[in-house]
């Protein structure tokens, strides 16, 4: 504030952020400028911005008020390690010769030599600009250097090759280095080298990428052939033949192209709807006496698992209800990748395979937020459970399903309720209804955001307790005769002693790698033969509230989980080698 002019206004305000109060070491100085963004790497490290460094770097201060120490060697290895995971993908993808393992090290070798070249450059561009005697900062010459900062070089400095570099096309002739992994591409008319600063894309997808000479020739002269270089006649015509836009005569040139890649656009959006399977069919189906499925059995979810047993259902249909309530009790394996991350985000390891392949048919793209919001409205504190629902039973082409509807609170909105419903077999979401701004209704046919927590509702609910009381039930009648067990063929035989064993694994039964087929349904059934205790259980549960005891201080609390963390933990299986989509390679434990 001293050089500024006493007539000046200017008031010195205090940084949000001081994220180098304290630390006097330029080379730590210099890394964390380079991974906020700097003139050395403009971009910075994606999604660390000023406050999440300035929360990592109060990680490593002392406790003093007055003067604040840094452990600066803990601190340096953190940083490091932050700008290295930004270059590393783009290193492993290149080396893709080798073994994963081989690649990883070779990328963290090279990631490391990027992270010292990029500092370097901050602390040993000389603070003059005179060729021979150079000054820097410190008063420090560079005893080392990487080529790509050998212009700072004095006669005693080794340089090492370091990094790769290219070098950039660049504008009006003037061409530079850059090193390699910060991103490159090529000119899509003169196929030059060009760096992520130095380029520009013509088209609203962003996949015609030029250099800065090209776009602008391309802009203003377009190649012959190209679809840029079609005549503004020809593209009024295709407005009026192809998308029927009525005004077309009345636009000016620029306006013809504007609304001509708008609707090109628009048009290319929509023919992706032929790539979303789900739902099937129109809400309206589930406000009529529909066609599409039929009714089976309403069934009351206070009852436990007695609706299997109470003589509405069909006894055919039995095998085909034990097998959908396993699909939706059925996980992925655990190495099974459902994304191209290098690791899937936990919320692949709490919900079902069955959700999880829904979202992805229910969207253009893999439905991540579909999932994510699931776990979020299921697992608020305000969402009720289907303890004490009625849902209906359906058939579907030969497939059995079920119809629930059940409030679904607002995530942002207080005391706003969505009426959400949804009716799905095994493989297939039928049909959706929320009354929401996004839901479906009437002739609409979406799935949003409220509709797949009904099913991780019903998932809740069978590891809860459904899954060991229909168990019960089914032994019951297996026991009796009830049931012409004579009707079920052997492939329904087979099918059941699977539903079975994931259904157990479900209700929280212990499981060994022994072979199922080598046991019959009874065999598989007597743990749940005697079940009193286990139906009483269950009625508690449905008209009991928590006792004060039940519930603890929030400042017990040691900290709060996410949602995804929060489902996988409620959706965990007592052994984390339970296999629930091949069971044939395992068995219960009933010794």
């Amino acid at each position: 504030m001293n050089y500024v002019g006493t007539e000046s206004k200017a008031q010195l305000v205090p940084a949000e952020h001081p994220i180098f109060e304290g630390i006097s070491n330029d080379r730590l100085r210099s890394l964390m400028m380079v991974i906020v963004g700097c003139d050395v790497f403009p971009s910075g490290v994606k999604n660390i911005g000023l406050l999440t460094l300035a929360r990592t770097v109060s990680l490593f201060r002392s406790s003093s008020l007055d003067s604040p120490t840094y452990n600066e060697a803990a601190l340096v290895e953190r940083l490091v390690a932050m700008l290295k995971k930004e270059f590393k993908p783009i290193l492993i993808k290149e080396a893709s010769e080798v073994s994963r393992e081989e690649a990883e090290a070779v990328a963290d070798g090279e990631a490391e030599e990027i992270a010292n070249t990029l500092i370097d450059a901050l602390v040993y561009e000389p603070t003059n600009k005179v060729d021979m005697n150079k000054t820097y900062l410190g008063g420090v010459e560079p005893a080392q250097l990487f080529k790509y900062c050998d212009e700072f070089a004095v006669a005693t400095t080794q340089v090492k090759q370091g990094p790769v570099i290219l070098k950039c096309k660049g504008v009006g002739g003037k061409d530079h280095n850059f090193l390699a992994a910060c991103g490159h591409s090529l000119c899509g008319k003169c196929n030059h080298v060009i760096c992520t600063h130095c380029q520009m894309t013509i088209d609203m997808n962003g996949t015609r990428i030029f250099c800065l000479l090209c776009g602008a020739t391309e802009l203003l002269v377009p190649d012959i052939g190209t679809e840029a270089a079609i005549s503004i006649d020809i593209r009024r015509q295709r407005l009026l033949d192809v998308h029927q836009f009525t005004g077309a005569n009345d636009l000016d040139s620029d306006e013809v192209e504007d609304v001509l890649e708008m609707m090109d656009f628009l048009r290319d959006y929509r023919a992706q709807v032929d790539t979303v399977h789900f739902p099937l069919y129109k809400t309206a189906e589930m406000e009529t006496m529909t066609t599409k499925w039929e009714d089976d059995a309403e069934i009351d979810f206070s009852g436990g698992g007695a609706f299997i047993a109470d003589g509405t259902i069909n006894q055919r249909h039995i095998p085909h209800i034990l097998h959908f309530c396993a699909a939706v009790a059925t996980f992925s394996l655990p190495d099974e990748k459902h994304t191209q991350w290098q690791k899937d985000k936990a919320i692949y390891d709490a919900l079902p395979k069955l959700i999880i392949d829904f979202a992805g048919n229910a969207r253009v793209d893999s439905g991540y937020r579909l999932l994510s919001r699931c776990l979020r409205h299921a697992l608020d504190s305000k969402c009720p459970t289907l303890e004490n629902s009625t849902a209906t039973l359906i058939l579907h082409e030969n497939e059995i399903g079920i119809h629930i509807n059940s409030p679904i609170p607002a995530s942002m909105r207080k005391n706003t309720v969505y009426n959400s419903g949804i009716v799905f077999t095994a493989t297939k979401v039928l049909c959706c209804k929320c009354n929401c701004q996004c839901g479906s209704q009437g002739e609409d046919r979406v799935v949003c955001v409220h509709n797949f927590p009904l099913i991780f509702l019903l998932l809740l609910l069978l590891m809860d307790a459904l899954a060991e009381s229909m168990l019960m039930e089914y032994a019951a009648c297996m026991r009796s005769d009830i049931w012409d067990q004579t009707i079920w063929s052997e492939e329904d035989i087979i099918g059941m002693k699977k539903s079975i064993l994931t259904l157990a694994a479900a209700a929280g039964e212990d499981v060994n790698s022994i072979y199922f087929n080598e046991f019959s349904i009874d065999a598989l059934i007597d743990k749940f033969e005697t079940g009193t205790e286990g139906r009483k259980k269950w009625k508690q549960r449905c008209k009991s509230k928590p006792k004060p005891g039940d519930h603890c201080c929030i400042e017990h609390i040691a900290k709060f989980e996410s949602t995804a963390t929060e489902g996988k933990r409620r959706t965990s299986r007592k052994q984390t080698n339970i296999n629930l989509v091949n069971p044939e390679s395992i068995i219960l434990n009933y010794c």
